[in-house]
């Protein structure tokens, strides 16, 4: 796997952990993620934004990626 799907695919991976683990249902409730940093860029936040968004072309895509079934293939143990 190249490193820029294995980064987006772990990106997912954490920001969905919280429903994955019934912490939640829903990925904008749970207050401990960077989720929300992402998504709403007037909100005050540590996180370097740019360097995350460059692989989805908008927001939108953004927050699309994150609602669909990702195959966390990386977590296979050979």
């Amino acid at each position: 796997m190249n490193d820029e799907r294995y980064l987006i695919k772990l990106f997912h991976y954490i920001h969905n952990n919280p429903i994955s683990h019934g912490f939640t249902t829903n990925i904008e409730d749970w207050k401990y993620s960077s989720y929300q940093a992402y998504t709403n860029s007037k909100k005050s936040s540590k996180i370097e934004r740019n360097e995350m968004m460059q692989y989805f072309d908008t927001v939108d895509n953004f927050i699309e990626y994150h609602k669909s079934n990702v195959e966390y293939d990386f977590l296979l143990i050979e």
